[in-house]
């Protein structure tokens, strides 16, 4: 949302904190599976599915049983709408150097949801910071 908040009014953007995102589609061979597990929890709530969920936006190494707790307590039709949001946008990559804002990225390597590849296509889309005492961090891999 913030790149297209800074595309459609960027003088209310003074700068971008990117994390964990990207600037182009959902891969298309993913598609099917998240809309069969949106499916599956919009119709009988998260149980099901929130262990590949959490896997997924979570990583490893990370309790998912407090997340567990907030997403049963959530409607469940609350899902939908960021849902289409995130398999629905438009592929922004070929307007990133229209952004007049700085941005600093942030990408981890163990990142199973969006790989290293559209963190750097997105970093290297982005035009450099509007000021020299802003510095980018460059997306690199985490060992």
């Amino acid at each position: 949302m913030s790149l297209r908040a800074a595309l459609l009014s960027p003088e209310r953007v003074r700068g971008l904190v990117l994390i964990d995102t990207q600037a182009g589609l959902e891969d298309a061979e993913a598609v099917p599976a998240y809309t069969a597990m949106t499916d599956e929890w919009i119709a009988n709530g998260p149980g099901a599915v929130q262990e590949i969920v959490a896997s997924i936006i979570l990583g490893e190494n990370v309790d998912p049983s407090p997340w567990y707790e907030k997403w049963a307590a959530i409607p469940k039709e609350y899902l939908l709408e960021p849902f289409r949001c995130l398999v629905g946008r438009d592929d922004l990559t070929g307007r990133l150097g229209e952004i007049g804002a700085p941005a600093i990225l942030f990408h981890g390597g163990a990142d199973a949801a969006i790989p290293m590849a559209r963190a750097e296509a997105l970093r290297d889309g982005s035009p450099p910071p509007a000021t020299s005492s802003w510095s980018r961090a460059r997306a690199t891999r985490r060992t």
